[in-house]
């Protein structure tokens, strides 16, 4: 049996790492905030600080946004994917949108189940699969 990895960090913020979200080993607090300013646009980030703002805490890491940002890019993370899993997710035609779709509510609510299932064990193989490709 494979013994589990140790804990990894963070590379923003120093929190727990849970997978490597687009292209930089991250918590999901700092992969969001990424996301976020990404997709909204809001790239010229006001700065109120010198470009040496210390993050590493939970609480600090809400401190400076421009500081986070600047970071995140630093670790690896790309805007590229976020901005391609943005453009697949609306070019998705909407399926299941109709009252009269004929699901049970207990049905769809299994496949909700089994999909969520599905996903975090795929997500669980993949994080692992990054974790060994890290230089040591």
């Amino acid at each position: 049996m494979e013994s589990p990895p140790s804990l990894l960090y963070c590379g923003v913020c120093s929190d727990t790492a849970d997978a490597v979200h687009f292209g930089g080993l991250s918590c999901r607090a700092c992969a969001a905030f990424f996301r976020r300013k990404v997709a909204g646009g809001k790239m010229s980030i006001g700065r109120r600080c010198n470009g040496n703002c210390k993050l590493d805490t939970v609480v600090s890491r809400r401190l400076c946004p421009f500081c986070r940002y600047d970071k995140c890019l630093r670790i690896g993370m790309k805007t590229t994917a976020v901005l391609s899993r943005l453009a697949t997710v609306k070019t998705e035609p909407g399926e299941g949108t109709s009252s009269g779709s004929g699901w049970a509510m207990g049905n769809l609510l299994e496949q909700m189940k089994e999909a969520h299932r599905n996903l975090e064990n795929a997500r669980r193989g993949e994080f692992m699969n990054e974790v060994r490709a890290l230089p040591v």
